[in-house]
């Protein structure tokens, strides 16, 4: 899937940030907590934006993840139910991050 197919209007959603693991390291004790935030997001064209600096609550996760996202910035990006997911680079670090955008929750 591509951001352009995504069409998700300019409005607050229920946006999720969790840090991915070694699968074989995984464990309850090891996973990293998830993040919720409301937080504005919208695509257009070929990005994808996602506010972070109004997240609610905070403290927001602009140190963590971008706020601009194209295509080339995605992996797997994919609809289930209402729910986008994808992965991605971290801002600063090599490490991946899973990030949902449900836009069924209100």
């Amino acid at each position: 899937m591509k951001i352009a197919e995504m069409n998700l209007t300019r409005k607050d959603y229920w946006v999720s940030v969790q840090e991915e693991v070694d699968p074989e390291a995984e464990s309850e004790a090891t996973q990293p907590p998830v993040l919720d935030y409301r937080v504005l997001a919208f695509s257009f064209e070929n990005n994808l934006i996602i506010d972070w600096q109004k997240a609610f609550p905070g403290p927001n996760p602009t140190d963590i993840v971008p706020d601009l996202y194209m295509d080339s910035d995605l992996k797997d990006l994919h609809l289930a139910h209402g729910i986008y997911h994808f992965d991605t680079n971290g801002r600063t670090s090599d490490k991946i991050y899973h990030i949902t955008i449900n836009t069924v929750r209100s």
